[in-house]
């Protein structure tokens, strides 16, 4: 659509005027793209395919493909393997949305809060859809997560987490 296309023109200049200048640097320091990705906040690129409503720019998955892909071509293929990582815990949680996420998390995507995925259970070659490595139990009124990855892109850095544990209620 004409709205997709300027969005994608919008992100060409993101990337060149702030993401693709620090992609170098970050590479040969080993740092974190953190600014590149925060500089995708104020036009709601992190927000792609959240409703208009929390924030989010309403577009689907053929405009998600496009943006990762001029992430990775006009800005840094690092910050766009993050992006995926973050595209991928904010649908997660869209899709279990509660009030308490929508407002602690998906409505502030929009002001640069970073997540990310963690599914790779070592015990399963990290196919998420079975996580017996992981666990959680019920402690004091709430859970007690026990995660076993292999690897979480963006570990460390991410502001929130999504990751695929069993039940505490299995077996």
């Amino acid at each position: 659509t004409e709205e997709q296309l300027g969005l994608l023109e919008r992100l060409k200049q993101i990337c060149e005027e702030t993401i693709r200048p620090l992609a170098a640097e970050n590479d040969r320091t080993l740092t974190f793209p953190r600014k590149s990705l925060e500089a995708l906040a104020p036009d709601g690129f992190l927000g792609l395919m959240l409703p208009e409503e929390w924030g989010g720019l309403g577009q689907n998955h053929v405009m998600y493909a496009h943006v990762t892909e001029a992430i990775a071509r006009y800005g840094d293929a690092s910050c766009a393997m993050c992006y995926v990582m973050h595209i991928g815990a904010v649908e997660a949680l869209k899709l279990r949305a509660t009030d308490y996420t929508i407002d602690k998390y998906l409505k502030r995507v929009k002001d640069g809060l970073i997540g990310t995925l963690s599914y790779s259970d070592p015990e399963t070659g990290s196919h998420f859809w079975y996580p017996i490595a992981s666990g959680a139990r019920r402690v004091n009124g709430g859970f007690e997560v026990l995660k076993k990855a292999s690897w979480t892109t963006s570990a460390g850095f991410a502001d929130f987490y999504v990751l695929q544990t069993t039940s505490p209620d299995y077996g």
